[in-house]
């Protein structure tokens, strides 16, 4: 006879995303942290493109005797697939995220943990008295300062990989690609309730000093992207028209321009580049809107199954038989109108 399944209160999943020479102790933290406040938990560590590095570091801590589920992905890939792989094989109510390495102290991570009761769903530590690099804090403040820009959601430290969320919320968010770190915005835009809540930092081992090129135009994009999620899923020809009305309001100047000349001046059209540029303009005016139209028809065909909402609670309420006797006669004459 099959053993009933164990509820478990908490799933650790920890993104091994780099290498980190302290991951023994900092999963023995996280283990003795969880053992002496909790009953149930279970910690579940994925390994994103780092298989041969971990390799000795997690018989290290088999060693230990530290319970810990670890998954190794062929080739590494984005946070979103590590975090939605590891979802389905975690098994507790409340998930909690670390990144490669320790950001917070553990007593911080006590009072985020705290901060999830019923009238919370996510809950965003915000890092203070920072501990890593002067350049590290203005790029992360000039990264959290351009989110709240696009966004219009105010949060102070999306750059802390830490995140303490509901199973049952992050089942229903949509996120893909490098969308983790966007994770409480994708939440807050759903109408989850969130907190951000002030930690500790602890110290920081990550990359300091200048990312590479690309690693900045990513990040670029990836807010860009961000910001027509949010605000124009639904109504996509907005977006895309705005544009095109820069361009062919572009191309009309210049148009306009070489047309003047032409008629007061007499200068002759057919050799100025201006008019090759505020034709190219509007035509790609033209197209940046048709571009929206076309994205507006799809998004109403297939985008009416998406939910926009979330039901808190479902309240019930009776009705007496007057009540039922009348709505069951309205309902009846719409359907015979219809069919109609």
């Amino acid at each position: 006879m099959c053993e009933p399944k164990k509820e478990v209160e908490y799933s650790i999943i920890i993104l091994l995303d780099e290498k980190n020479d302290d991951i023994v102790s900092f999963v023995h933290d996280v283990n003795q942290f969880f053992s002496s406040n909790y009953n149930s938990f279970e910690i579940i560590a994925v390994i994103n493109g780092n298989e041969r590095f971990y390799k000795n570091k997690f018989n290290e801590i088999d060693d230990a005797s530290i319970p810990i589920k670890s998954y190794s992905l062929y080739r590494k890939t984005t946070q979103a697939v590590c975090i939605k792989a590891a979802l389905k094989e975690a098994n507790g109510e409340s998930i909690v995220v670390f990144g490669s390495y320790q950001q917070i102290t553990m007593d911080s991570l006590g009072n985020a943990v705290k901060a999830l009761d019923d009238d919370i769903d996510i809950v965003i530590p915000c890092r203070k008295k920072r501990v890593d690099p002067s350049f590290n804090q203005v790029q992360s403040q000039l990264f959290n300062w351009m989110v709240r820009k696009m966004t219009g959601v105010s949060f102070k430290d999306l750059s802390c990989t830490v995140r303490i969320i509901k199973k049952d919320v992050l089942k229903n968010l949509d996120f893909y690609g490098n969308m983790y770190r966007f994770l409480p915005v994708v939440a807050a835009q759903k109408g989850f309730r969130y907190k951000e809540i002030d930690v500790e930092h602890y110290r920081e081992m990550g990359k300091t000093g200048f990312y590479s090129v690309s690693e900045y135009c990513l990040r670029i994009l990836d807010i860009v992207s961000l910001f027509f999620l949010i605000r124009y899923t639904k109504k996509p020809f907005r977006f895309f028209s705005i544009i095109g009305c820069l361009f062919f309001g572009l191309g009309i100047i210049f148009s306009g321009y070489v047309a003047v000349e032409k008629m007061i001046f007499g200068i002759p059209m057919g050799n100025r580049v201006s008019l090759m540029i505020g034709v190219l303009l509007i035509v790609l005016g033209v197209q940046s809107a048709a571009t929206g139209l076309i994205g507006e028809i799809i998004s109403f065909v297939h985008g009416r199954k998406i939910k926009e909402y979330t039901i808190d609670r479902i309240v019930s309420m009776s009705f007496s038989d007057n009540e039922r006797r009348n709505c069951i006669e309205r309902r009846q004459i719409r359907d015979r109108r219809r069919h109609v």
